[in-house]
């Protein structure tokens, strides 16, 4: 009798530490799983959403207006000295006379044809003190000389633009020349004959013909 409790005591106490046994290796299962799904998780790193081209500062986009206008190149009148605007001046003045503005914009257009043909020297002096151009204009020119405000106007919007209204290189009066002169811009075919200009000035009319 005593044997047979005591088998039933030992087994009782075997299933008990059985049970404890599954019960602890239960737990410690899912604390690993626990654990492994907590090292693996990977949390998305937040980034900015990209910026739209209208919240970018417009002063990188655009340059201020004081970039443009150094971008811009410099017009041939702003390249050229006081000395030589003031013998180009006077040169018109001298060609023209007491003619219209109209009359003064041909002469001084043809004065920048001349500055930018091949055909012609670079400089401004070269090209007026060429030998039998413009009147002979170093035996009387003179920085002293006073230029009239319309003159000056026209010189400078002249050569403020990077086009003239003509082609013409060469110029002269008929009537106020001599008859070698009319025989080569007539008859040489040395120059091409472009247009006349007419405009009557104290009841006289005085005609240019321009050639190239």
């Amino acid at each position: 009798m005593n044997i047979v409790k005591v088998k039933v005591i030992i087994n009782v106490i075997i299933t008990i530490i059985f049970f404890i046994i599954c019960l602890v290796s239960s737990n410690h299962t899912d604390t690993s799983e626990q654990n492994t799904t907590q090292e693996i998780t990977v949390i998305p790193k937040q980034t900015e959403e990209p910026k739209a081209i209208s919240d970018i500062s417009t002063d990188i986009i655009m340059p201020k207006s004081k970039v443009i206008q150094d971008i811009i190149s410099e017009t041939t009148y702003d390249k050229l000295t006081n000395d030589e605007i003031h013998l180009i001046e006077v040169t018109v003045q001298h060609e023209v006379g007491n003619f219209s503005e109209n009359y003064q914009t041909l002469v001084a257009e043809l004065i920048y044809n001349r500055l930018m043909s091949e055909q012609f020297p670079n400089t401004v002096e070269e090209v007026l003190y060429q030998e039998g151009q413009f009147c002979g204009i170093e035996d009387w020119y003179s920085s002293d000389i006073v230029v009239g405000d319309t003159t000056k106007d026209v010189v400078k919007s002249v050569f403020n633009k990077e086009t003239t209204s003509h082609n013409a290189l060469y110029y002269y009066n008929p009537e106020l020349s001599a008859d070698y002169a009319v025989e080569w811009f007539e008859y040489s075919g040395d120059v091409d004959y472009l247009f006349e200009y007419t405009e009557e000035n104290w009841g006289i009319e005085y005609t240019t013909r321009f050639f190239k």
